[in-house]
């Protein structure tokens, strides 16, 4: 008799990937999760450990019916904001699991993007929604909260996902002009001319976020994803979710106060102790990179945008960062 998805959560076994008509599942020590920056590394470094795979159909269907007690857990971001190091920060706890941009979970959205009608759109959701709580349930059984760290552009369609779900997000965010001076000339490794490209494009141009074709190459492809990400949350499309915005500057300036403020938020169990290895951590780049101290601005800023790349940036983006500059309520952390 075929083993139970929940029987595979209780030994460990993740989501490694969503293929055509299967998800398929490894099982994954937790050193091994742990000793990578990003989920794909894992992925990558668990290869040959032992696998199975579920129909898409049965995945969904045995999902359902596992959702742990707590709330899912999401970080978003505009890019380049820090949000790296937060989540390498909540992974120091013992009792947290986070899984750093999993590709999992890229491919269900895609399945949304591409979706030809609502029917196949809420069947995508059903699949990332299931996704999602086989992963809290993984976690839970080894007593663990697990927290999502998402791909920036994938955001609005996991929101539209989750929104009836119970469900607590963090949006990261730093001033776009920022942003785009330290992405503007280079696709970001996971956006090489592959289908996730194709499939971020067919989202963003679906959405009005940027004019088809791309006449400004990647500034206007930058400039959308940062306005999907930001809007999520200033617009009207946050209204109903339960959500809070940080801005980089106050995790630059004070990481310890603003990692207690997300564990409250997040409701996760806490601890006046930070955890071992807390500066240590808040000392390295973003990416992972022992030997380069954590500054995005400084790290990946490549040169200043040109006074009319800037006027493209503020025209784009100012109905938004207005929006965000003005927030109050929905602050993560507020000023000392």
């Amino acid at each position: 008799m075929r083993a139970t998805l929940e029987s595979h959560a209780a030994k460990g076994f993740l989501p490694v990937a969503v293929t055509g008509d299967e998800v398929i599942l490894r099982r994954i020590p937790r050193p091994v999760l742990l000793g990578e920056v990003w989920y794909a590394d894992v992925v990558e470094v668990s290869g040959g450990m032992e696998e199975t795979c579920f129909p898409l159909a049965d995945f969904v269907r045995q999902a359902r019916k596992m959702e742990p007690e707590g709330p899912a857990r999401f970080i978003g971001h505009t890019m380049r904001c820090g949000s790296t190091l937060m989540a390498n920060l909540v992974a120091l706890r013992p009792d947290t699991m986070v899984l750093k941009e999993p590709y999992f979970l890229v491919s269900a959205s895609r399945n949304a993007v591409y979706a030809t009608g609502p029917a196949e759109r809420e069947s995508a959701y059903r699949l990332i929604r299931a996704l999602v709580a086989y992963s809290a349930a993984t976690a839970a059984m080894s007593r663990r909260a697990l927290v999502v760290k998402l791909r920036s552009w994938i955001a609005p369609v996991v929101l539209a996902a989750t929104r009836n779900a119970d469900a607590r997000w963090v949006l990261l965010w730093r001033e776009p002009e920022r942003v785009m001076a330290a992405l503007r000339d280079v696709l970001p490794p996971w956006c090489d001319m592959n289908e996730e490209e194709r499939a971020l494009r067919t989202y963003l141009e679906s959405e009005g976020y940027v004019a088809k074709g791309a006449p400004e190459g990647l500034l206007e492809l930058y400039t959308g994803v940062w306005n999907a990400t930001a809007e999520l949350f200033s617009g009207d499309s946050g209204t109903g979710v339960a959500w809070r915005a940080m801005e980089y500057g106050s995790l630059a300036a004070d990481a310890a106060r603003t990692f207690h403020a997300l564990e409250s938020w997040f409701a996760l169990p806490q601890s006046e102790k930070l955890p071992d290895n807390f500066d240590e951590e808040t000392l390295r780049y973003s990416k992972g990179l022992a030997t380069e101290r954590f500054e995005p601005a400084g790290t990946h800023y490549r040169a200043p945008l040109s006074a009319g790349q800037r006027e493209f940036v503020r025209r784009r983006t100012e109905r938004n960062l207005h929006a965000l500059r003005s927030l109050s309520a929905d602050r993560l952390l507020l000023p000392a």
